[in-house]
Formats: structure tokens, C-alpha cells, sequence
């Protein structure tokens, strides 16, 4: 696929399309334009966070610098809001990502196997 079809991909992309920058305490933030702990509160809501989350998946799809675009934001997730939940925060969507472990597939999603590393890093202490 050519950079620009990709690109144009990307930015048409409905994860990406609703993506907000916001402020706290100075600091940019991305968050999405709905409140992701009210995804049940309506049928519109709930819509929208399929939509959203569907697009979210479709960024397996695509990289930078050979990383997957969904991983670098589940990356973003844990540096910045700590994966914990919050109004402004990303954690809940990625939680659809956690049920996709396999022991013997590696494909399983970063935050997956970034969750078992933690968890075998704290039993070992």
C-alpha cells in the first residue's frame, strides 16, 4: 500500500478522527470525544464506542517505524494516564485488547503481554 493511501487511511480512521487533545496541569492529553466509563449509558453512546473501538482495531493494520499504530497508543496509555481509568483517559477501550490472550501466540495484543510481564515481575518479587 503507498505511504499516501495509508496516510489518508489513518485520517479517516473514526479512533483517529475523534481524537481530542486536551490540559491537565499544563501537560497535553489525547483523549476521545465521549466519556469512555459512560459507554453504556445510552444506545447513542454505546454506538459511538463500537464505532470507536472498531477503528481503534483497524490501527493494527498500520505502523510507524515497524511498531503498530494500536500498540503505540496502548503504549501512550501506560506512560501517560498509568492504565488506570479516568473521564480524560484510554484505559477502558483497551480492555476488548486484554481478552485476546494466547500463551502460545505471540500476537497477542502489547498490552497483553505487557500485563503478564507485570504480573510475573510481581509474583517474583
Amino acid at each position: 500500500m503507498d505511504n499516501s493511501k495509508s496516510n489518508k487511511e489513518i485520517m479517516n480512521n473514526e479512533f483517529i478522527k475523534n481524537l481530542m487533545i486536551t490540559s491537565e496541569k499544563g501537560k497535553p492529553l489525547y483523549k476521545e470525544d465521549i466519556n469512555l466509563l459512560l459507554t453504556d449509558s445510552n444506545d447513542e453512546v454505546r454506538k459511538k464506542y463500537q464505532t470507536l473501538l472498531q477503528g481503534l482495531k483497524a490501527l493494527k493494520d498500520y505502523s510507524y517505524n515497524g511498531t503498530p499504530l494500536i500498540d503505540l497508543f496502548m503504549i501512550y496509555n501506560i506512560i501517560v494516564n498509568k492504565n488506570r481509568y479516568g473521564v480524560e483517559r484510554m484505559t477502558e477501550i483497551f480492555e476488548d485488547f486484554i481478552l485476546d490472550y494466547d500463551s502460545k501466540n505471540m500476537n497477542s495484543s502489547f498490552l497483553t503481554r505487557y500485563l503478564i510481564n507485570l504480573g510475573e515481575e510481581d509474583y517474583n518479587k
